[in-house]
């Protein structure tokens, strides 16, 4: 194997160690302007294949949104249930934005060829790392994940509850992340998730900022 196959090995086991044990199930594209290929390019429903995940009541399953320009962006999805949506005391975000978001592109281009390389970075985030805990008033969490391998370069800046609620999807989406290598990483699922997300009418925004009630 030449020195670019042995570079490409290694970048394709890096990946692979990264995202396993984690599916992502494209959400359909209905034609309608209410889905979230209105902003994104692509969006997945999340689900990590471990105990945690499983003893989960239900487990968690958030959707993030693969936009045009690469970035990833980290949503709740659908992990609060209308009878536990009004029950939401408290959402603590667990990371903190990584050094390399206000460096320039070059470094970021480093960064993510370090993370290919197998080789740890300071700052970087793996899609099992917790990146919220949400609280409910009954004393029970609901802990949300990073969902991508990569750097966060964002952390919404208006975070609270009520935007978690009302607007998972959008407005309440929870962070930003530069991702290390191709996103999503492996074959689509045969599966979608057409319809089955919160509401559906969460994702009826179009770009002039009006909802479709089609």
């Amino acid at each position: 194997m030449d020195g670019k196959g042995k570079k490409r090995q290694r970048s394709d086991d890096a990946l692979a160690k990264a995202y396993q044990g984690v599916t992502f199930s494209p959400v359909a594209s209905t034609g309608r302007p209410g889905t979230p290929h209105c902003f994104f390019k692509e969006s997945y429903v999340v689900t990590f294949d471990d105990k945690d995940q499983e003893q989960a009541s239900p487990p968690p399953q958030q959707v993030v949104h693969a936009h045009v320009n690469g970035l990833v962006i980290v949503t709740a999805g659908q992990s609060i249930l209308p009878n536990t949506d009004t029950m939401m005391e408290s959402i603590k975000v667990l990371v903190d934005v990584a050094n390399v978001a206000s460096q320039s592109a070059g470094n970021k281009r480093k960064q993510k060829a370090k993370m290919l390389k197998g080789k740890d970075v300071q700052d970087g985030v793996s899609p099992t790392d917790p990146l919220a805990t949400i609280k409910l008033q009954n004393g029970k969490e609901i802990h949300l994940r990073c969902c991508a391998w990569g750097s966060v370069i964002e952390i919404n800046p208006n975070l609270n509850t009520d935007l978690v609620r009302e607007d998972p999807l959008l407005d309440g989406y929870l962070a930003v992340i530069l991702p290390s290598g191709p996103f999503p990483p492996v074959a689509k699922e045969e599966e979608t998730a057409l319809d089955t997300i919160k509401g559906d009418a969460n994702l009826g925004v179009c770009q002039d900022g009006t909802k479709d009630n089609v």
